[in-house]
């Protein structure tokens, strides 16, 4: 009996790459994904699946690596804020398009496509002024809302009457003010002049501590005895 995907006879196992399996994956759909799905699939038995994928979230994970690398993500270049806007809503409807991906990312299946992704507009962010901490956190909002927004469309059936895209708009303007309010750098937020000569870690005494580090005058407090009124401390 000759094998009909590879026309080899009987003892010789398929050959499969994980090009095909991550393609079958996405063809097979998050929501019905098993190991008998994609081998049926591919036309292989499970036995040759296991030998490149040893659990379930292998597959999965190649699966949402070919999904996100199947985007032509915006530009970085432009305001922060619309870079960041503008990224939300290509991985909104890149979730969209496969439903169940959210599911499986909120499992901690994470495709190493999207922590290369997340790296880009980190880069991006401190190139606007963010501090490394305040942009990783303000990539993880950003995509955090748009994974956890398309799995209430796709698993909980949210109960609003707005389209569920405009929806996701309003919160993700929510954030982004918050973000613009919270982690920017002051001199990007109009509310918020920066004064000639100051910089955030001197206008926000909070800065310092969100990163652990605190200045020479938070750790070593003056214990020197004082002098006459209006004089210095005593050396």
């Amino acid at each position: 009996m000759v094998n009909r995907r590879s026309g080899r006879g009987p003892g010789r196992p398929a050959q499969v790459d994980t090009a095909e399996i991550a393609a079958a994956v996405l063809a097979v759909g998050f929501r019905d994904l098993t190991f008998t799905a994609v081998a049926a699939h591919l036309r292989i038995g499970q036995a040759t699946l296991y030998r490149h994928a040893a659990n379930r979230d292998e597959p999965v994970r190649l699966g949402l690596d070919l999904a996100v690398s199947r985007v032509t993500w915006p530009s970085l270049a432009g305001p922060w804020r619309q870079v960041l806007e503008q990224w939300a809503l290509a991985a909104w409807h890149t979730y969209a398009r496969y439903p169940g991906a959210t599911a499986e990312m909120n499992r901690g299946v994470v495709p190493h496509a999207v922590l290369l992704l997340a790296d880009q507009l980190g880069v991006m962010l401190i190139g606007h002024g963010f501090r490394p901490a305040d942009a990783v956190l303000a990539v993880d909002l950003v995509f955090g809302l748009a994974v956890d927004n398309r799995r209430g469309v796709d698993d909980l059936s949210l109960a609003i009457r707005a389209d569920p895209i405009d929806w996701f708009r309003g919160r993700l303007r929510v954030v982004l003010a918050g973000v613009d309010r919270e982690l920017a750098p002051k001199a990007s937020s109009p509310l918020v002049p920066e004064k000639e000569g100051t910089s955030r870690e001197t206008t926000d005494p909070s800065a310092a501590s969100r990163l652990g580090l605190s200045g020479p005058d938070d750790t070593e407090p003056d214990h020197r005895p004082a002098g006459p009124a209006g004089a210095p401390p005593v050396p």
